[in-house]
């Protein structure tokens, strides 16, 4: 997918669009929309954790690589079940956004991944589409973004998700993560979207060693030109909004079927052989 916003308004409109079609299992009280939010965010956070920790230099990319490469089909497996299970706000709001980001990167990484094969022109890709997304499609500023609704910071809600985690890491194989280390990986992708909002990259002296402190091309944290008609995002941006678009449908439609799940009407097998259909990537299974 291109970015942050764009995961984020998308999971609003796909949730705008399941209500509109009669959605009714898919709720939660406002004060759990965080959940949702960050759900919407995907595995990414797992990219950030330790990200400012200067005096750490444990990481947890392999697990970001790992879910978002090979093993979406029994991840999801375990996220339903644990829903199925547990209906709780915590589960609902979560994993509700967590299928929308799934779905949108399912059809919009094929053509970033055409436009920016590698790791740094890829993410280069999505930010060029981030940009594009938020101020063309979304008529957002970069001022208007506000990350402080966004926090997720109760202890109960946050013992639960961190509880959902390491069920659903354990039945992968996978190396678990703490409250801790899962509240760094949440907070560190929201700094970064401050430092975006407020362009505070080209303000900075020094990126290039800042960069490396941090171990990450600060370059990459700073919008485009989106005037610039030479820009790989801007010649291909029609074709980007056609998959964005599909992908938020696709994502509503998916919703329903959640609904149906919750209120015991379909199974979670059925959800598998209907959504989950290919890796991350948009590469299939």
């Amino acid at each position: 997918m291109p970015d942050f916003w764009s995961h984020h308004f998308a999971a609003i409109e796909a949730k705008k669009k399941y209500e509109e079609d009669g959605g009714q299992a898919l709720k939660w009280p406002v004060e759990f929309d965080p959940l949702y939010y960050f759900g919407a965010q995907g595995p990414d956070f797992f990219y950030y954790i330790n990200k400012f920790n200067f005096f750490t230099k444990k990481n947890y990319k392999h697990l970001g690589n790992a879910i978002h490469q090979n093993i979406p089909v029994q991840l999801f497996l375990t996220l339903i079940e644990q829903l199925r299970l547990n209906p709780s706000p915590v589960n609902i709001a979560y994993v509700t956004g967590f299928v929308s980001h799934y779905i949108l990167d399912v059809h919009c990484h094929p053509i970033i991944c055409k436009l920016g094969p590698d790791s740094d022109s890829h993410k280069r890709v999505e930010m060029d589409f981030e940009a594009l997304c938020l101020f063309n499609y979304w008529k957002r500023t970069r001022e208007s973004m506000n990350t402080d609704p966004l926090r997720c910071s109760v202890e109960r809600q946050l013992d639960e998700l961190t509880s959902l985690w390491q069920v659903s890491l354990s039945s992968l194989n996978l190396e678990s993560v703490t409250k801790k280390e899962l509240l760094s990986g949440h907070h560190a992708m929201l700094k970064i979207q401050s430092y975006i909002k407020n362009d505070t990259i080209t303000k900075l002296p020094f990126v290039g060693i800042l960069g490396r402190l941090v171990n990450y091309d600060l370059s990459l944290l700073v919008f485009p030109d989106i005037d610039n008609t030479n820009l790989l995002a801007v010649q291909n941006y029609n074709t980007f909004i056609h998959q964005y678009e599909k992908s938020i449908e696709a994502s509503a439609k998916a919703y329903l079927l959640l609904d149906d799940i919750l209120m015991h009407k379909n199974s979670v097998d059925a959800f598998i052989k209907e959504f989950v259909m290919e890796d991350y990537l948009g590469e299939v299974l």
